[in-house]
């Protein structure tokens, strides 16, 4: 009835009214911080993240988020947004902590490889059920991925560099599983080590991520090894 649309038309005025009267979406509010974690937000949502996904995660069934904007604490209420959309708080974390080098080539700084690393590490370290009602949570939550993040990222190059790893990549290609998955490919996982279904022949499972995190590169060899061999059943 026309009742119903005008009620719903009223409810959706109230909601984008004070969104748009506070200019929320300029993100003016962390645009120039000194913070690490926000500057990674802002990275995420002014390049990477669209406003209707903010807007569908939140706005439209969220008390706490619109009251976080009719009290101007934004910050609260964009990282209770972000909080909803899958991934994205790790995506920020990513971009805070793994940054171009400028003195470097950008080849050989694999930084997109580098930030699925550190997403993953968020992803171990925040309960994806966790309720977001402040950012000091969420700078809770930096310290401790970003501890966790600073060994992982030490391993993995460490284990890249290792000459027996090196030496990984010049054995015998005539084992592989399939022609368009190569020794690199099986090494390339390194950025993204997950358990995954099959167990090692003496008994050891495919907790890749473990075996990186504790620097037993010898068995972390075998799994990349075994992922070479049989890409398909390990879903590679």
């Amino acid at each position: 009835s026309q009742r119903s649309v005008q009620r719903v038309s009223g409810d959706i005025r109230s909601i984008l009214t004070p969104i748009h009267e506070k200019n929320f979406f300029s993100f003016g509010f962390i645009a120039n911080s000194s913070n690490r974690f926000k500057k990674g937000i802002y990275r995420y949502v002014s390049e990477e993240c669209t406003r209707d996904q903010i807007m569908n995660s939140s706005a439209f069934g969220d008390v706490q988020f619109m009251n976080a904007i009719n009290d101007d604490k934004h910050v609260r209420a964009l990282v209770r947004s972000l909080a909803r959309i899958s991934g994205a708080l790790g995506r920020c974390f990513a971009l805070s902590v793994v940054k171009p080098d400028p003195d470097q080539p950008q080849a050989d700084q694999r930084i997109e490889d580098y930030r699925k690393l550190a997403k993953l590490v968020w992803s171990k370290k925040v309960s994806i059920n966790q309720d977001v009602n402040s950012f000091t949570v969420m700078k809770e939550n930096f310290t401790t991925s970003l501890e966790e993040w600073r060994i992982m990222k030490k391993n993995t190059r460490d284990y890249l560099s290792a000459a027996e790893t090196q030496a990984f990549l010049t054995r015998s290609n005539f084992v592989g599983g399939r022609a368009n998955f190569t020794r690199q490919d099986a090494l390339d996982q390194v950025f993204q080590p997950r358990n995954r279904r099959g167990w090692m022949s003496n008994g050891n499972n495919f907790d890749a991520y473990d075996k990186l995190k504790t620097r037993n590169f010898i068995r972390l060899r075998e799994i990349h090894e075994q992922y070479f061999r049989r890409p398909n059943y390990y879903g590679l």
